[in-house]
């Protein structure tokens, strides 16, 4: 009897674990780099409060109160629409995700800095580097609602649960 289907199960599995050790990793090495992000932030007038976001069961980067009040009157903090496909504006096609930002504006800027609006790590990431860059203005469609939430200090429950 020979060793061979015994050897060819080990190998399977050996190569299974260092997939999913690959995997862990880079997901590691994303959390330490959000993380990183998060600590050199700097505070926008009137935004001083942060609070940890999870968004599809990752983590993004910790957003001012501001741009939480944003993806919530712009997305009510969803990414995707109940088809599993990224969110679009109803009025304008080429806003997408949880910020609605408007790729034919945005897209290529957003790929020299390395985020991909099309995910909801690269919307969140691109979003607050647009923020830092030009405040609420690009977000002037919702400024009522934010308005609104920041008046009645309402803010969504997603934004309440801490990690």
């Amino acid at each position: 009897m020979s060793g061979t289907g015994v050897d060819e199960r080990h190998d399977q599995a050996h190569s299974t674990v260092w997939g999913n050790l690959r995997e862990a990793m880079s997901t590691t090495l994303l959390l330490a780099l959000l993380t990183l992000l998060t600590q050199l932030q700097t505070t926008h007038a009137g935004s001083t409060q942060r609070v940890p976001v999870k968004a599809h069961g990752v983590m993004a980067p910790t957003m001012p109160l501001a741009l939480q009040r944003v993806a919530y009157c712009e997305s009510r903090n969803r990414h995707y629409d109940q088809h599993g496909r990224v969110l679009r504006g109803r009025g304008n096609r080429h806003v997408i995700g949880t910020y609605q930002i408007n790729r034919l504006l945005h897209a290529q800027r957003a790929k020299q800095l390395g985020y991909n609006l099309w995910r909801p790590q690269g919307n969140a990431g691109y979003a607050l580097w647009l923020y830092r860059e030009q405040g609420l203005a690009p977000w002037d469609a919702t400024a009522r609602c934010q308005r609104q939430l920041a008046r009645h200090g309402f803010m969504p429950k997603i934004f309440q649960r801490s990690l």
